[in-house]
């Protein structure tokens, strides 16, 4: 239902449930949608059965929300420790060259990953230099300068052999009928870490969304 609409004041819509069961719908999600002129009604059947006493707000979980440093190295860090992944940082390889020659050259970022030992350099590398170097470890170029905070994780998390990438997500409320209300956004669903990365903002009246799935809520730009 529309209400009427009044000079100067934003439009607002009334939605009516029929529901077998009271206080289905979370009151933090009526308090976030009446707040952009939605409001939520309820009518509960006569035949229902007495309502639970513990409705869904006694057992509010809350949890701790991350927010990503703006340094594009500095993600790629964060992703690693995500992973429990111990790292080099700017360490010195000497290089093999033929006929008693050797070349030194330091690496941006060093980890081993499923037992391969990997190489990040934060830009281009002269080919000699990485054919030498792929002899002991996989050499990976990563353009930081043109290359969007999306584009760095997707790329890191494939060298992971972790294949998530970026998309859009739905999330249900803690209700009876997971259908019945839910939230979509888009970001990084990292299933086997127990974490959502996103570049959404997201009001923290729904980070329960979230925390009831047990997933951490990290924040990247």
């Amino acid at each position: 239902a529309v209400a009427p609409e009044e000079s100067g004041k934003a439009q607002e819509i009334f939605i009516i449930t029929v529901s077998d069961q009271a206080d289905e719908i979370p009151e933090y999600l009526r308090e976030q949608l009446s707040a952009k002129g939605v409001h939520l009604k309820e009518v509960v059947l006569a035949s229902s059965s007495q309502p639970q006493t513990a409705t869904n707000e006694a057992t509010r979980l809350t949890g701790d929300v991350k927010i990503w440093p703006r340094e594009k190295s500095e993600k790629i860090d964060a992703l690693l420790l995500a992973y429990g992944i111990p790292f080099g940082v700017a360490e010195t390889q000497s290089i093999e060259m033929g006929e008693g020659l050797r070349f030194e050259t330091q690496l941006d970022r060093i980890f081993e990953s499923q037992g391969q030992r990997i190489g990040l350099f934060f830009h281009q590398v002269q080919p000699e230099i990485k054919k030498a170097l792929q002899q002991g470890m996989k050499v990976v170029e990563l353009d930081l300068s043109s290359m969007s905070a999306k584009e760095i994780i997707t790329r890191v998390l494939g060298e992971l052999r972790d294949q998530t990438v970026y998309g859009e997500h739905k999330f249900s409320a803690a209700t009876r009928n997971k259908d019945r209300v839910n939230i979509r956004t888009a970001g990084f669903w990292l299933r086997n870490r127990s974490i959502f990365l996103t570049d959404r903002q997201i009001p923290a009246s729904l980070h329960r969304f979230f925390f009831e799935k047990g997933l951490e809520l990290i924040y990247f730009d």
